[in-house]
Order: structure tokens, then sequence, then C-alpha cells
């Protein structure tokens, strides 16, 4: 039986992605994929034109984009984000 290596690598490395991305929000999902260019054609998108077409501060999408790097990084760091988020919600009752 021979293997297609480069299916199989392909179809690896997408759902290694999917499960990446699944641990993103929307907004750090879009942010990571429009830097990396896999929106356009392949074309890498700057802060700044990602600001301009969402309405948002070049600061607020690099804020943006620095967490979706972390929460890809360190996995733990976004359970510990999500507990703080948790108790934030719940004192403020």
């Amino acid at each position: 039986m021979e293997f297609d290596r480069n299916k199989i690598k392909e179809t690896f490395l997408h759902d290694l992605s999917m499960d990446i991305m699944s641990h993103l929000t929307e907004a750090e999902t879009f942010v990571i994929r429009k830097r990396l260019g896999v929106y356009d054609n392949g074309e890498k998108q700057t802060l700044r034109a990602i600001a301009e077409a969402t309405g948002k501060t070049h600061e607020r999408i690099r804020q943006i984009e620095n967490k979706a790097y972390m929460h890809i990084i360190y996995p733990l760091a976004r359970k510990t984000y999500t507990q703080k988020d948790k108790k934030t919600k719940m004192s403020s009752f």
C-alpha cells in the first residue's frame, strides 16, 4: 500500500491549525488569518490595514494579535484568563 505523504502532511497541518484556531476568539482568528495572509489570496495585511478595515485602532489590533499568539504559544494561559474572567464576572454581581 502506498501513501501520499503530501496529502497526509496537508491533512495533519490542516487539522492541527483548526485545533489551534478553535481556542481563539473570532477577533483573534480574524486578525491572525489576515496577518498571515490566509485571506486575500495570500496577501499579508498590516496592522494598520486591518485596523482601517475593522474600524478599530492600530493599537487594539496589535493587542488582539498579541493575545492570540499568547493563546497559541501558552495554552495554559488561556485557562488562567478564562478563570480570571469568570471570577471577574461573578464579582460584578
